[in-house]
């Protein structure tokens, strides 16, 4: 635990000295520059991402690495308890299938399960919410329309959501995207306060459906909004899934456009490439995902590139 917590430091140090974490596109490409040393550590890590399907990606997305290029040694894991401590390969997963509580309405229950990890000598070293479709599901775009960006707002069962407590007047729901923001914020004081060595990053979601979109838009709208807030401070750690799918190996940008009444409103989309999956000699083929995570073999691989 001693050197788990010494080596979390060292990255808040990192980030003062160096400037801010921000794993985005801009990153893929450069995975293999990681000094010998940082990599041995990271093998020392136990990691959840917790979430529903898209999740899933991060998981088959280091184990591809690894297949890839087996300096970079990983276990996945969806057991309770998680994979005894190791330093011979970063261990990433989650105990169960979990959707927005995590951020939304059950922090208390989720640092209860941090506190027990910690106890066990075994803790978490980073915890990343892998967001699904929440900030477009089973809520079409309605409501009253935002005056800021001329746009309806989408969400999931809980109903549709904004960027913050403003727009409650025009959802009715006091969730926003705050909300998210705020539950890592709680994390991360929890973890401070209790010395818990254990690092709550800040992530984006998926950009792959709802193509073309008012739901789409509002989607990108979402992700930038975490983006400023983390820009913000120095001391604040990004993932950028959405960033990460929507450019390809070539570092192609992909946008799909929202016919907004005669206007027509680009937004981000994941990169059709990055649906796609490798043969045996890693060669792209025009194959379906069947992985179950919603994007591909080489947007996962992607994924762990940057992780």
């Amino acid at each position: 635990m001693k050197k788990t917590f010494i080596f979390l430091i060292l990255i808040q140090v990192s980030i003062f000295q160096y400037g801010q974490i921000i794993a985005d596109h801009t990153v893929v490409d450069k995975y293999d520059d990681i000094p010998q040393y940082y990599i041995d550590e990271v093998k020392k890590m136990l990691v959840w991402v917790p979430g529903m399907s898209h999740s899933l990606g991060y998981q088959h997305g280091v184990n591809l690495l690894e297949a890839y290029n087996n300096i970079y040694q990983a276990t996945t894991w969806s057991s309770d308890p998680p994979p005894a401590y190791s330093s011979s390969y970063l261990r990433l997963g989650r105990p169960w299938m979990s959707s927005i509580n995590f951020w939304l309405d059950d922090v208390a229950s989720y640092c209860s399960v941090i506190d027990g990890q910690n106890a066990s000598g075994n803790p978490f070293s980073v915890i990343i919410n892998g967001w699904s479709y929440e900030t477009t599901w089973n809520n079409a775009p309605g409501g009253g329309l935002d005056p800021v960006f001329d746009i309806h707002w989408a969400g999931d069962a809980n109903g549709r959501w904004g960027l913050d407590a403003a727009d409650q007047a025009l959802t009715g729901n006091a969730t926003c995207m705050d909300t998210y923001i705020a539950a890592i914020n709680s994390y991360n004081s929890y973890f401070a306060t209790n010395d818990i060595p254990t690092i709550a990053i800040f992530s984006t979601g998926p950009v792959d459906d709802n193509a073309g979109t008012e739901s789409g838009f509002q989607r990108e709208l979402k992700s930038t909004h975490i983006r400023e807030y983390v820009l913000a401070d120095q001391s604040r750690i990004l993932f950028d899934y959405a960033d990460i799918l929507v450019y390809n190996n070539s570092n192609v940008r992909y946008q799909s456009n929202w016919n907004d009444g005669g206007n027509i409103r680009p937004h981000d989309q994941i990169h059709p490439d990055n649906q796609l999956d490798y043969n045996s000699s890693w060669n792209i083929v025009n194959e379906n995902d069947a992985d179950g995570d919603h994007i591909g073999e080489v947007g996962a691989l992607r994924l762990a590139k940057a992780l």
